[in-house]
């Protein structure tokens, strides 16, 4: 997450769209938590991690605006990050 100058002072959450790329693939697959047992990973389960991200965030973000009395937004947008030129 980055401040956003453009976006009225709040805050932009970027999501990769290589992220659901790599899990389409065939091959991908996840350890689960436990440790046991690799297991697909699927386009779905990256979406649902992009979402419980940006409850978190705004969670996080409605708690700190109350308490310090501002205002506050958090803008989500999906993509690929431009890379510098190389040289």
């Amino acid at each position: 997450m980055q401040h956003c100058p453009n976006c009225g002072g709040g805050e932009l959450k970027a999501e990769s769209t290589r992220s659901l790329l790599a899990a389409a693939l065939p091959f991908t697959q996840v350890l689960a938590a436990s440790g046991a047992q690799w297991r697909p990973f699927r386009p779905d389960d990256v979406e649902q991690g992009f979402w419980v991200h940006a409850a978190r965030q705004r969670e996080m973000a409605e708690r700190i605006a109350a308490r310090n009395a501002v205002g506050w937004s958090l803008r989500v947008m999906r993509g690929t990050r431009a890379r510098p030129p190389s040289t």
